[in-house]
């Protein structure tokens, strides 16, 4: 599992199963995804935020290993 960018001083996480695709091999789309953000979002200036973050997991197509 990937690192989170920046440390979260009170993360919040939440967990979405989608167990239909995880559990299907023929399936290459989205799956569960995690997601972790601060449990109390300031307000920040720009554009960038590190207060939310979302890990999705997905499987990747046999196609994608084949060499043309």
């Amino acid at each position: 599992m990937p690192g989170l960018h920046k440390p979260k001083s009170m993360p919040l996480a939440v967990f979405v199963s989608n167990a239909n695709a995880d559990n299907d091999h023929d399936h290459d789309g989205y799956g569960s995804s995690l997601f972790v953000m601060e449990r109390i979002p300031k307000l920040e200036l720009g554009s960038n935020s590190d207060q939310f973050e979302a890990f999705i997991y997905r499987k990747t197509a046999i196609s994608s290993y084949i060499k043309a």
